[in-house]
């Protein structure tokens, strides 16, 4: 049955979603929170058949982008309503801002179901519900498929939680810097695959370039590289850090030695290191396929996902990357574990079946494996088996364009757990996931960011402070203007001032005073 909905928006809700969904960001009116219902509640009736019906939101891009064929969608529908007694109902979202403001719409509407869907708790704490209790008493297999870190990101002051983590703390991301692995080998330079040290990256690269005048240094985008290098200059690396001197949290921008790293890739860039359009929409792929990248300080599926794709076409024969576990520089390890603790799977306020929608994703986290791959690839045994009895390795099996098959949206398995149960039998995909199987939940390679734990609640956040847009501009312009000589480092001073006049003020008071409450301070 389609449900119908119970709360609703209220006005200036709906217009301040509407105004914000083109950016794909949702702040909702404060207000008053709404309690979760009662764990095994049941106010909303069943269909005609009994079975009670859950709508989600697609957790992945789909297999397809038009979407399942239709008999195909519904041979997975019917298997997990048979096994449940739920009927889960997906559907294929408009591409880009058009699926963020159908979501919002729906968030709003009194008559479109929605049971489930993704983004960050704390900008709709208003329109979703706490899922404590119901975690507890059927969602067994989702609590301990995480780490006490990431649950930590999804709950509040008073430590309900909000969510089941999307994203998290996480140690695979951008901790490490890769070595071009046949120069290494033919140029007989040091390489140490548990650590090296910052000199050894200069030593190899200025090596890179005596033999190949083109070679260079690229990343991905400023922050990526400041979460790679960073902490190689700095106590805590890209993170926000607390100031004993004066009890206030502040922007890694404040930390002592960040002038340093500035200093540090200035240097870079003047001996030509980097890449010219390296901060400019450098085209990456275009970049590795010319064959002369030799250094890459940045995200992993850069690697693991488009170098993989270029190392199997074999465009430059015995070309490959390599990283050591740890970068150290001056002030220890030069990498910070990425924490995107707030990205989360939520509950509106107004679904009926919450419980539902927890067993539902329960199912999915069952260790035994079987139900994830079914929810993401389809019927075992006609699009997908197992390689082996480890249940390591994923065999799907490949339709041709145009072929029936199920493209995913009944999945709501995306994430840092199942993600790290299984891969696809498949020499591209199969590197990218093996990575994260390895390393996401390995913190020891780079620097714990200061306040991972701290539930902020960034909506609060977001209305104490104006300015935020112009405080994160002025942040990224000028300091990609300092490392490419635009502007002198002997106007650092000037860019803080800049960054108070900005409202910097009002950032630190707003995070000092939910840093504080949450510490005890």
């Amino acid at each position: 049955m389609k449900h119908g909905l119970k709360y609703t928006v209220d006005r200036r809700q709906f217009l301040r979603l509407s105004a914000l969904a083109a950016s794909g960001s949702i702040i909702l009116a404060c207000g008053p929170q709404p309690e979760a219902p009662a764990a095994g509640a049941d106010d909303m009736g069943m269909a005609e058949d009994g079975i009670v019906d859950v709508y989600v939101w697609p957790s992945i891009a789909l297999v397809r982008p038009e979407g399942s064929d239709p008999d195909k969608y519904k041979e997975v529908q019917d298997y997990i309503t048979e096994q449940l007694g739920i009927r889960p109902n997906g559907f294929v979202p408009p591409p880009g801002a058009a699926g963020r403001e159908r979501l919002n719409l729906m968030l709003s509407s009194q008559t479109d179901p929605l049971d489930m869907f993704t983004g960050d708790w704390t900008q709709y704490k208003a329109a979703i519900m706490p899922i404590t209790d119901l975690l507890e008493q059927h969602g067994q297999n989702i609590l301990t498929a995480f780490p006490d870190a990431t649950w930590s990101g999804m709950k509040d002051a008073n430590g309900d939680i909000w969510g089941i983590p999307r994203l998290g703390l996480m140690g695979h991301t951008w901790n490490f810097t890769w070595f071009r692995e046949d120069w290494i080998n033919d140029l007989g330079l040091p390489f140490d695959s548990e650590q090296m040290t910052i000199d050894q990256l200069e030593g190899n690269m200025a090596a890179f370039q005596e033999a190949n005048p083109d070679a260079v240094l690229v990343t991905n985008n400023l922050g990526s590289l400041e979460g790679c290098l960073l902490g190689a200059w700095s106590e805590y690396g890209r993170s926000r850090w607390y100031d004993e001197s004066d009890g206030q949290i502040k922007p890694y921008q404040l930390q002592p030695g960040y002038e340093a790293f500035l200093a540090k890739m200035n240097e870079w860039w003047s001996n030509g290191w980097f890449h010219k359009e390296v901060f400019a929409n450098m085209d990456f792929e275009e970049v590795l396929r010319s064959g002369n990248m030799g250094i890459h300080c940045g995200w992993y599926s850069r690697m693991t996902i488009l170098g993989q794709r270029i190392f199997l076409e074999d465009v430059i024969p015995g070309m490959d990357f390599v990283f050591p576990l740890k970068m150290v520089g001056p002030m220890g390890l030069a990498g910070t574990n990425n924490a995107n603790m707030t990205q989360a799977y939520m509950i509106p306020a107004n679904s009926p079946v919450a419980k539902e929608v927890i067993q539902f994703v329960n199912w999915q986290y069952d260790p035994i494996r079987d139900n994830a791959v079914t929810a993401h690839y389809g019927m075992q045994g006609q699009d997908w088996d197992w390689v082996d009895e480890t249940k390591e390795q994923v065999r799907r099996y490949d339709a041709e364009a145009g072929a029936a098959i199920y493209a995913g949206e009944l999945y709501q398995g995306a994430g840092l757990a199942i993600e790290t149960w299984s891969a696809p039998e498949d020499p591209l995909w199969g590197r990218h996931y093996d990575h994260i199987k390895k390393y996401v939940f390995d913190y020891s390679n780079g620097k714990m960011p200061v306040d991972f734990d701290v539930p902020y609640d960034g909506a609060a956040i977001a209305e104490q402070v104006p300015s935020m847009e112009d405080i994160n501009r002025l942040n990224s312009e000028e300091a990609i203007k300092f490392i490419t000589g635009v502007r002198p480092l002997s106007e650092f001073g000037d860019f803080v001032d800049s960054l108070y006049r900005a409202g910097l003020q009002d950032w630190i008071d707003a995070y000092t005073s939910q840093y504080v409450a949450a510490k005890g301070l």
